[in-house]
């Protein structure tokens, strides 16, 4: 029977892992057998490795792929990131295999990243791509299918609006400048009638306040989510964040500036320009005014959404098209 290989090159646990991880476990859902394939040697505590084995996909590193001529017609070897992209595409060239790549970065390269995605873009005319975000889809020449980013949707869940007397404010993910953390820190001092909360690791780790909570690098949101009351996202450039779809599923509010596709994801009241990033304090403010029902209406709101665009349904429609199951 055909073989699904989602092939990445990981170190730790950010959006494209949990998107590759949401993808398999969907997969294999519906009866489709898929093997998460790392670049590297990874070690047996990496985040990934751990969900993907309690949710019983297998996982290989590249060099215990089948070589080529044991791929059948049929197999998909689907690659995230530039280096797998850039793997899958010339390991495709020696196989049978259908090869698909997901261009995820929305942000502008620079240095050896940049050549490679370069490399990236350029070669993407060997396989079938796949974008998580239109603006990642106006960089490449070759077509691509549009996928949202999507998530196995929690049961709607019964917290009370804005339970907190205190306002907790997250940033989840890198703790870059592309990301905005500088940002997110400034604002954290500038507020320090709210509680701020940093899950993730980065270069910009310096800069966090005293008075900020820094859970580190998690490896899963869920446990989390219920503590939290807004996902801030002051983000320079983005694709279509999967924390932003997560928070949103688990009743925590977003707002963010206008970048990538998150105009798509959020209403406008939510999103502040991007050269006005400041705002986004006016817009905690204004928040944190709100009365329980008002709090509840927005939650409930964003929870619908969730459920009507970016769930598991609306994703294996898309999945069986572009993996060419129809």
């Amino acid at each position: 029977s055909l073989m699904i290989y989602q092939v990445i090159d990981s170190r730790n646990f950010g959006g494209i892992e949990s998107h590759i991880l949401q993808l398999a476990c969907l997969l294999h859902r519906y009866n489709y057998p898929v093997t998460i394939v790392f670049m590297r040697h990874y070690s047996p505590a990496h985040p990934l490795r751990q969900q993907a084995e309690s949710a019983k996909i297998p996982v290989l590193t590249t060099a215990q792929l089948p070589n080529f001529y044991h791929l059948k017609q049929g197999d998909i070897l689907h690659g995230h990131g530039y280096k797998a992209s850039l793997f899958v595409r010339i390991y495709g060239l020696f196989s049978r295999a259908k090869v698909i790549t997901t261009f995820h970065a929305g942000e502008i390269a620079t240095g050896k990243v940049a050549f490679y995605e370069w490399l990236n873009r350029s070669s993407a005319f060997l396989s079938k791509n796949i974008v998580i975000s239109q603006v990642i889809g106006q960089k490449i020449s070759a077509k691509y299918d549009y996928w949202h980013n999507f998530i196995s949707l929690p049961k709607l869940p019964s917290k009370l609006a804005k339970p907190n007397k205190i306002m907790n404010v997250a940033f989840v993910g890198r703790l870059e400048k592309v990301k905005g953390f500088d940002r997110f820190c400034v604002m954290a001092n500038a507020l320090p009638q709210y509680q701020f909360h940093v899950f993730g690791d980065g270069s910009l780790h310096k800069l966090i306040p005293e008075h900020i909570h820094d859970h580190g690098m998690v490896s899963a949101m869920d446990g989390y989510w219920s503590q939290l009351d807004v996902l801030l996202i002051p983000s320079r450039a983005e694709g279509l964040p999967m924390a932003a779809i997560e928070a949103m599923a688990n009743q925590v509010i977003v707002i963010a500036t206008n970048v990538g596709d998150l105009a798509k994801l959020l209403a406008p009241e939510f999103l502040v320009p991007n050269s006005n990033w400041q705002q986004l304090s006016i817009l905690l403010n204004s928040l944190n005014k709100l009365s329980p029902s008002e709090w509840k209406k927005i939650c409930d709101d964003n929870y619908y959404k969730i459920q009507r665009d970016y769930s598991e349904q609306q994703a294996i429609k898309q999945l069986k098209l572009t993996y060419g199951f129809c």
